[in-house]
């Protein structure tokens, strides 16, 4: 039965956060956030490792690194989706030699 407590305290805590506006800055917030691709995988993996119960600080240790090690992935990936645009390209000549 607590939890039915506890849903009705969350249920009022957002209705209050959504009548002092404090939803649209935070939905503010997140779309800036999710404008960077390291704030976004910096959050996300604090938030996933706090939630796993890993202490504050080795997850801050760890997210940071990991955040600017991304930049690199997303070089490779560029890279990646560059050969495969290439390569489709060489595969639909192929298949329509006119065009």
């Amino acid at each position: 039965m607590g939890w039915v407590l506890i849903a009705v305290l969350t249920a009022a805590a957002t209705a209050v956060a959504h009548h002092l506006g404090l939803v649209e800055k935070v939905a503010e917030t997140a779309s800036e956030i999710a404008g960077c691709p390291r704030c976004t995988v910096f959050w996300t993996v604090v938030a996933v490792l706090l939630l796993t119960g890993v202490p504050l600080l080795q997850t801050l240790l760890l997210a940071m690194p990991l955040a600017y090690l991304t930049d690199w992935l997303g070089l490779v990936l560029a890279d990646f989706a560059e050969l495969y645009d290439r390569l489709w390209q060489r595969q639909k000549r192929r298949r329509n030699p006119r065009k």
